[in-house]
């Protein structure tokens, strides 16, 4: 198993053309699917796993229950909503 560089650099080598949507398809090795769901999450919507199922399936557990932490109602438009603290700082919390 492999992760990190090592592992960019396999998946680079199974990368496919963009299909007609632009979509690339790449292989990547796997170290846990907690890792790998971790990793892949950091790309936000550039990225969607078609398998193994079980990543693909505490993919859907995360992100639903990360959606379910913010209102439905919340614009998608690309203009960020000013806030009152500096641009480069977030508030943020965790569960424990």
């Amino acid at each position: 198993m492999y992760s990190g560089p090592k592992a960019a650099r396999i998946a680079l080598r199974t990368l496919t053309s963009a299909d007609p949507d632009g979509w690339q398809h790449a292989t990547i090795p796997l170290e846990s699917v907690p890792h790998a769901a971790a990793t892949l999450l950091r790309l936000g919507p550039d990225v969607q796993v078609l398998a193994p199922e079980q990543l693909v399936a505490h993919l859907t557990d995360t992100i639903q229950a990360m959606a379910g932490l913010y209102p439905h109602e919340h614009s998608s438009s690309s203009t960020p909503t000013p806030l009152a603290h500096a641009a480069d700082t977030a508030i943020a919390s965790r569960r424990l």
